[in-house]
């Protein structure tokens, strides 16, 4: 299934069988995610969201009226950042406390963010901006995240009932994470990944830097090639990331992983051809 010049009707097929893939484990699972369970519900969020983002680029390639990829360089940009911080998860010797910290600090970057609101509403409006939270509202909203038992979780003094006092669990930043695993994992995988997260953010937080790279990106065939190659390769590890998923599923809940098209052992077990 891998080539090593894909054209764009190989990249859809890719994609087009990583979609299915990830649907049909997708239907398999679901059955029992019922009750929210941190952990299980993360793994499975990895792959739901792994069959959204096969789907839409492979839409992408179908129906794209213009020759850019930057859509699908941003869809990779979030599979990398998945794929580094699920290998940090999964090789965890606590799955679950890693899984807190990681959502504890997702909850603290959003009580930062209310926090400069409230400063903004304060400062320039009086406190009258709408949407825009007051000192009291954020007050509020902190006690009604302590009240609910399963965010103590998160929290690193969960003992301490004064929502002033509210302190977030923290989890590494991207590069913290790859040094890690680095030590952990003797291979280029990780560092791979992290190339492309690293180049592809370069789309995400757009620049006139940005712009250049993008008009670089596509300005003859040669390039062209090089571009539909990574995209594959992030094919790959997309495709990781649902494997990754399936192994957990297995072990954990006895879920058997389905493959109807050996998509798995098509991107993995066999070599690259022409």
């Amino acid at each position: 299934m891998l080539k090593k010049k894909p054209t764009r009707k190989d990249l859809i097929q890719l994609f087009t069988a990583i979609e299915f893939l990830a649907h049909e484990n997708f239907n398999n699972t679901l059955p029992i995610v019922e009750d929210f369970e941190d952990e299980r519900d993360y793994y499975f969020g990895i792959l739901q969201r792994s069959l959204v983002f096969a789907g839409d680029i492979s839409n992408i390639l179908k129906n794209a009226k213009h020759p850019l990829y930057t859509s699908i360089f941003i869809i990779g940009r979030c599979t990398y950042d998945d794929f580094i911080t699920l290998m940090y998860i999964d090789l965890s010797k606590d799955k679950k406390e890693a899984v807190y910290m990681q959502a504890g600090d997702a909850v603290r970057q959003q009580f930062i963010k209310l926090n400069d609101l409230v400063k903004i509403n304060e400062k320039y409006f009086q406190n009258s901006f709408p949407f825009y939270p007051t000192k009291q509202q954020l007050k509020d909203i902190r006690s009604k995240f302590l009240s609910k038992e399963n965010n103590l979780n998160y929290v690193q003094n969960k003992d301490d009932n004064n929502p002033e006092n509210m302190k977030f669990k923290s989890f590494p930043n991207m590069k913290e994470i790859v040094e890690n695993l680095s030590e952990i994992r003797n291979d280029e995988l990780i560092n791979r990944a992290y190339y492309f997260w690293r180049q592809w953010s370069d789309y995400v937080h757009f620049s006139s830097y940005g712009y250049k790279l993008e008009q670089e990106s596509f300005r003859d065939l040669e390039s062209e090639t090089n571009i539909l190659s990574s995209i594959q390769e992030m094919g790959a590890f997309l495709a990781n990331n649902i494997k990754i998923v399936l192994r957990y599923f297995y072990l954990n809940y006895n879920v058997d992983p389905i493959d109807t098209n050996r998509t798995i052992h098509q991107i993995f077990e066999t070599p690259k051809t022409e």
